[in-house]
């Protein structure tokens, strides 16, 4: 019966032990294309998120530029969207640019966006 009533205690003290400790992702600020201003700030460890109404299946390449190395930018598709996600987990500035290419040969995107990361 006590060797019972310690496994009980040992199992108990085992799964309640508190899990890792995540980092929280960053917050999303999102922009359609058409309503992306000039300049865009965020605090480091956020991102930028701008959605074009673009089928996914249309986009033949995306194409990415940074001014800074620590600010990445990438390009994804998926639930009909098309968008651009720029992040950085250190403070600076950079210019960015994309270009999206689809197949009909039309081609959206963005020079010169100004990006601060506090």
């Amino acid at each position: 019966m006590r060797v019972l009533f310690i496994f009980v205690i040992l199992a108990l003290v085992v799964g309640v032990s508190p899990a890792e400790d995540k980092k929280p992702e960053g917050k999303r600020c999102e922009y359609a294309a058409d309503k992306l201003p000039k300049s865009v700030k965020v605090k480091a460890g956020d991102s930028i998120v701008v959605t074009y109404r673009i089928n996914p299946a249309d986009v033949e390449e995306t194409k990415v530029k940074s001014g800074n190395r620590d600010v990445v930018i990438k390009g994804d598709t998926g639930n009909g969207v098309t968008r651009i996600i720029i992040t950085s987990s250190k403070q600076g500035k950079a210019k960015v640019e994309w270009a999206i290419h689809q197949v009909n040969g039309r081609v959206d995107g963005r020079k010169d966006l100004e990006v601060e990361f506090e």
